[in-house]
């Protein structure tokens, strides 16, 4: 587990992060919520801001 955590990157937006972000959930992080001010969630989700 330590291992899948090292790999986590905040800085890129991630799909499930984003849709919790847009519903009003609170498990995300700045890059899922700078998504919505681009207002290109397609496009803007896994590549770094």
């Amino acid at each position: 587990m330590t291992e899948d955590l090292a790999r986590l990157d905040t800085n890129v937006p991630e799909t499930a992060r984003v849709w919790n972000h847009l519903l009003g959930g609170t498990d995300n992080v700045a890059a899922d919520r700078a998504v919505r001010a681009t207002g290109d969630v397609y496009g803007a989700v896994g590549r770094k801001p």
